[in-house]
């Protein structure tokens, strides 16, 4: 194929301060080396494939000269890099947060910057799907309006979910020399080398062996041995033991195994960090493959009950994306995927949204209500769970069970309602994890406000804040979305370590917002 270089005057001045950085290579080896850069990258495959099928078209000099537009558009000095492409994307970002916060103003009928009980009435059809799903995921302090803070808070994580990669990500297959800058004496080397050469036509890569880059490397499962899957995306229990460090909260499911005489190969993943406790007929398990979980990258997953000769531990999404149904889509590619990184089908496939027990291979089990897990150590005494709330079990002289700190009975609830299995307590020395196990110094989430205020280091007030009025280690980790809550900090306390997560933390000398996600 000849090779037609038109470049336009604009171009070529560009062109004349740039490193000659591809010039001096043959067509041979710049399409290798194009090759190589798109290699295990499906964004760089696919625009490597467009690039080919336009030369083939014999439409190189239009692909040329619409390439170098675009990088001029980006970058007048005709040089892109990470850097660039980055500042490109907070742009974007920000484009498409402001549209996100007029979309949902338009609900604001008044004008006000809230979004009222009224004005979530009015709205029809599909608006009024819109303001629904805006009040069930945005309104974060429970008040029944939206205000301000909370639309912005909201229109970001908005942006966060649904933003993809930056349009310009793929120009990057044109760094020939590996410096991390992208000039336009490369992409003219590029493109001209596909003209002269002969390049192959790639290969698609499909989403689902992208999330699956890094290899499944479980254990080939025994012959005799059926084969069962167990997902989920979080225990229904908070554990008082961490395997992903002091600000990440750690869960707790029950697997029991059930009586039986054929062996199984048991393959478990979560997307939260998680604790696996395993009881009943564990003679019957060859070997647990536990998968990182879906928020940690070197722990988030543990198991108690097991032998650790029989526990392999794989990378996070290695073998499988979590998924909490079977149904759907998800649900077929999760088994494609399971089945691909284990050599064979699964036997048995399950997956929930919260595991409090569940009996295995039947899949039959339960949420648990919470009762009677050992909880906190309040003034050398300990309390256990009741149906009304934190019951002390040792009473002393002057202090009976109904003496509690004001506050107790609604953050207990709260407690259940996000997990209803409760506290459960382990001994970190029982964890088989790939990391370090260890007790938890503030407890995550509300169970971490129930300690504080059993050891009366936060004080709940009529207001609704939670008054820090003794130093603390932390904040309790998983202070998010629905678990955040509104912290004041008395003077003279020093800041906690830690993360308050999306919740407010104001100054009580001040009044001032000092620290926090957004302060409403």
């Amino acid at each position: 194929m000849p090779r037609t270089a038109v470049i336009s005057a604009l171009f070529m001045s560009t062109m004349l301060t740039a490193p000659n950085a591809g010039m001096a290579q043959s067509s041979a080896e710049i399409i290798e080396k194009l090759e190589a850069n798109a290699e295990g990258n499906h964004d760089f495959v696919q625009y490597y494939r467009q690039l080919v099928q336009q030369v083939q078209r014999d439409r190189g000099d239009s692909l040329l000269r619409s390439t170098l537009q675009n990088v001029l558009n980006l970058s007048p000095s005709g040089e892109i890099s990470p850097e660039v492409i980055a500042r490109q994307r907070q742009i974007e970002t920000a484009n498409a947060r402001g549209n996100q916060i007029g979309r949902i103003l338009a609900y604001d009928l008044d004008g006000n910057g809230e979004i009222s009980q009224e004005e979530r009435a009015v709205h029809q059809g599909r608006n009024a799907v819109n303001v629904e799903v805006l009040f069930a995921q945005g309104d974060t302090d429970d008040n029944g309006m939206i205000s301000l803070p909370e639309i912005l808070a909201y229109a970001a994580t908005q942006v966060d979910t649904t933003r993809r990669g930056s349009r310009y990500n793929h120009l990057m297959l044109f760094d020939l020399n590996d410096d991390g800058v992208v000039r336009i004496d490369e992409i003219t080397a590029s493109i001209g080398a596909l003209q002269d050469g002969d390049p192959a036509l790639p290969q698609p890569m499909h989403q689902s062996a992208v999330s699956n880059t890094v290899r499944c490397d479980a254990p080939e499962p025994p012959d005799k041995s059926e084969v069962v899957v167990l997902s989920a995306y979080e225990g229904a229990a908070l554990s008082t033991v961490s395997i992903a460090g002091m600000d990440d909260e750690t869960h707790v499911a029950d697997i029991v195994i059930e009586d039986g005489d054929t062996p199984f190969y048991l393959f478990l993943a979560a997307y939260s960090n998680m604790i696996w406790n395993i009881s009943g007929d564990i003679d019957r398990l060859d070997t647990v493959v536990v998968q990182r979980s879906g928020q940690s990258e070197d722990n988030g997953a543990g198991v108690i009950g097991i032998p650790s000769e029989k526990v392999h531990f794989v990378s996070r999404n290695s073998c499988i994306k979590p998924i909490h149904s079977i149904e759907g889509g998800e649900g077929i590619i999760a088994y494609r995927q399971v089945a691909r990184g284990l050599g064979q089908d699964p036997d048995h496939m399950l997956a929930h949204y919260t595991v409090g027990t569940i009996s295995l291979p039947s899949g039959e089990g339960s949420k648990e209500d919470g009762e009677g897990t050992d909880i906190i150590i309040y003034n050398g005494q300990r309390y256990t769970l009741g149906p009304d709330g934190p019951k002390i079990i040792d009473e002393s002289e002057g202090q009976g069970s109904g003496d509690r700190p004001f506050g107790v009975g609604q953050v207990y609830r709260d407690l259940l309602r996000f997990s209803p299995g409760g506290i459960r307590h382990l001994d970190a020395d029982n964890v088989v994890s790939p990391g370090d196990a260890q007790d938890y110094d503030v407890l995550p989430q509300q169970a971490g406000l129930l300690q504080l205020l059993l050891e009366e280091k936060i004080r709940y007030t009529p207001d609704g804040f939670y008054l820090i009025s003794e130093p603390i280690a932390r904040f309790p980790a998983g202070l998010a979305g629905a678990h955040s809550v509104k912290f004041m900090l008395a003077e003279g306390v020093p800041m906690p370590g830690g993360s308050p997560g999306h919740s407010s933390v104001y100054s009580a000398e001040t009044g001032e917002c000092v620290s926090g996600f957004r302060c409403r």
